[in-house]
């Protein structure tokens, strides 16, 4: 198609179309589409059982796959009525600029968005003290991931950096092409992690990737002729959006003051997110090895066949604890912690308040003997934990070495 004054062929006017009426429809809210999406997914789709609309967190679930069964159905059917309606060989020249604006838009405010979450950590963060006790053969891939990342705080902020300086780039037209390709790079990896990974964001990644492929597209002659026929190609005009001198100053001074919003209220909500997080007592974080257990005066021996008896208590950031139990079982909860009162409560994780889910609520107090020690007691239970520092795991501590002589591979 390019970006050209050359005639369209009858494949470039429709695919131009349907990418116009798919990029409206997916970014219409899906409570739009609500409405119908239990229908068509039973009556057209065949799923079985009710449709939940719960946002969960997931981007994959049923109905964001009807979501998008819709967007392609009203697509085609849009696309071949303004085909009927419409000359085969129909040029839009500015619909083309404006749906490009519309695409790099769209992708330079995520790429910002997911950028600035991981150069501010927000996305990923360190492994807790509870990770770092989980057997690797207990995580689930995506858990996997998400240690990876977040291990090493360097390696995710270049992550997140060369998706914002994607996001930039995208932002103005001369430098509309190189952004693209930034971001179709970064956007390969992060879909191939999605997809090898199974982490439910894969169908939105690979909309965000085909945007980033499309832009790049509209360029795909020159980039062709330089990179690999070794063509010398010509400068490509860079026709205005608006006619007007005055309207195109206005539309610079808005794209200056959006970019800037986006920068500045990217930073400011991770700041303030990463500020309200954590746990009350930063006292108690840490991997603790139990020494004693007594439940209604009887110190309970540390069978492995105990289902009731404590192995390990690790306390994180985050409001996050997870119990070990002599059988092996790991459970884990939400923690909270009143430092004045002393007292700290495990509630079933990811229960909310209303929930009748059983929590525990215990008094605290440390001690330094020959270690550090964390005493909890409550009516009926008295335990005394042996603290360890979780940055004293290897995992933590191995740190950067330029020289090895040997592969430090555990």
């Amino acid at each position: 198609m390019g970006r050209g004054s050359e005639a369209w062929s009858v494949g470039a006017t429709v695919a131009f179309r349907a990418a116009v009426l798919f990029f409206c429809v997916s970014a219409l809210p899906s409570s739009v589409m609500n409405w119908a999406v239990p229908w068509v997914g039973e009556r057209v789709l065949g799923f079985e059982g009710p449709i939940s609309l719960e946002l969960t967190g997931s981007g994959d679930t049923a109905a964001n796959y009807v979501r998008l069964f819709m967007s392609v159905v009203l697509t085609v059917v849009g696309t071949i009525g303004w085909t009927v309606a419409g000359a085969a060989r129909d040029r839009y020249p500015r619909g083309l600029r404006w749906l490009a604006f519309g695409v790099r838009l769209t992708l330079a405010t995520t790429m910002l968005g997911y950028g600035f979450a991981k150069v501010f950590t927000g996305q990923f963060q360190p492994p807790g003290a509870g990770r770092l006790i989980e057997p690797i053969g207990e995580m689930s891939p995506m858990g996997l991931v998400w240690t990876f990342m977040g291990h090493s705080k360097a390696y995710c902020v270049f992550a997140g950096l060369a998706e914002v300086v994607g996001g930039v780039l995208l932002m103005s037209r001369r430098t509309q092409t190189l952004g693209a390709l930034v971001i179709a790079g970064v956007m390969t990896n992060v879909v191939m992690l999605n997809f090898c990974y199974d982490i439910p964001v894969k169908l939105y990644s690979t909309q965000l990737l085909l945007g980033a492929v499309f832009l790049v597209a509209l360029d795909g002659k020159r980039l062709l002729a330089v990179l690999v026929t070794q063509q010398a190609t010509e400068a490509h005009p860079l026709p205005r959006l608006y006619d007007k001198p005055r309207a195109h100053k206005a539309g610079q001074v808005a794209k200056a003051l959006f970019l800037t919003a986006s920068i500045g209220l990217s930073i400011y909500g991770y700041l303030s997110f990463a500020s309200e997080q954590g746990t009350p007592s930063d006292e108690l974080i840490g991997i603790y090895e139990v020494e004693s257990f007594t439940q209604d005066g009887v110190e309970r021996a540390p069978l492995t066949t105990d289902t009731e008896r404590w192995r390990r208590l690790a306390v994180g950031t985050w409001g996050r604890a997870t119990v070990v139990h002599m059988d092996g079982e790991r459970k884990r909860y939400r923690l909270e912690v009143d430092p004045d009162a002393a007292t700290m409560t495990l509630g079933e994780y990811g229960a909310g308040e209303d929930d009748a889910a059983p929590s525990f609520t215990y008094r605290w107090e440390t001690s330094e003997d020959e270690a550090p020690r964390l005493h909890l007691s409550s009516a009926d239970v008295e335990i005394v934990l042996r603290w360890s520092d979780p940055e004293a795991t290897p995992l933590r501590s191995r740190g950067f070495h330029w020289v090895q002589e040997k592969p430090f591979n555990r």
